[in-house]
């Protein structure tokens, strides 16, 4: 039979001793509060404590295709062109540098997107932020990220609507690739027309100088992760990487939910 470890041994190891803590109080929590999928609510073996998404759901909202473009994320031939970029953003200036999504804006990844935008729904939001931050990392970014930012909201938009899934979207990401988190880096001027209402063309235009960085942060020579829940044209962001530019910021990346292929 093996001696009891003394206190002082435990003493010694404290990452240890927590994580057998932590196993713990997760396998109580699940116990008690048995884990189930925030998207199809089918229970799960067991969880970290923390929002999640089935496998199933998760294979489901992945692109079929193999290829994606690693600069706008939307499917394309894998042989790319020499520039390395795709027939959709080919000839487009944008800020950003690249994107990682989780899946295309269709099927089971769309409806979790339109469910996640409801502030009763924000336990998805953080769990798609999660799976969000996989494919970040799975895929990294050429260049460390300093500086992670959601999209903003106007602030009397986000009163009447009573969240910012890009803000829990964001929140949820850092925590689990362990980078800071700036809530207010950025901020929306003024309220705008809704982007899925309009053209591409109007997209740009009603976008343009609408949001400005925070005068607080010195970013200059800083590597930054715009996170949102959908990109189609990229206008936003595109404006707001524009923003971020002007305050300084070496390169800015974006993570988005859902890659949308199509507008009306």
């Amino acid at each position: 039979m093996n001696a009891a470890k003394p206190l002082a041994s435990i003493a010694a190891s404290p990452r240890k001793f927590g994580s057998w803590i932590g196993g713990w109080r997760g396998a109580a929590t699940d116990l008690l509060f048995p884990p189930v999928c925030n998207f199809c609510g089918d229970g799960l073996e067991a969880s970290d404590g923390q929002p999640i998404l089935c496998v199933p759901c998760v294979e489901r909202m992945r692109p079929k295709s193999n290829f994606l473009c690693p600069r706008c994320a939307t499917p394309c031939p894998e042989i790319p062109a020499p520039d390395g970029f795709c027939p959709h953003c080919r000839g487009m200036k944008f800020a950003f540098a690249a994107v990682r999504t989780v899946g295309l804006y269709e099927g089971d990844l769309r409806l979790a997107v339109l469910q996640s935008k409801h502030h009763q729904h924000e336990s998805l939001a953080m769990a798609l932020g999660r799976q969000l931050a996989e494919v970040v990392r799975a895929q990294p970014f050429p260049v460390p990220i300093a500086l992670v930012a959601p999209v903003p909201m106007h602030w009397l938009k986000r009163l009447y609507r009573g969240t910012n899934p890009s803000e829990t979207l964001a929140t949820s990401l850092a925590a689990a690739l362990r980078l800071p988190l700036a809530s207010d880096l950025i901020r929306c001027r003024r309220i705008m027309k809704k982007q899925s209402t309009l053209r591409p063309g109007e997209r740009f235009q009603n976008v343009r100088r609408a949001y400005a960085a925070h005068w607080n942060y010195n970013i200059r020579g800083a590597a930054i992760l715009l996170v949102d829940d959908v990109i189609t044209t990229g206008a936003s962001a595109d404006a707001i990487s524009k923003a971020f530019r002007r305050a300084g910021a070496a390169e800015v990346y974006v993570a988005a939910v859902a890659r949308g292929t199509g507008v009306p």
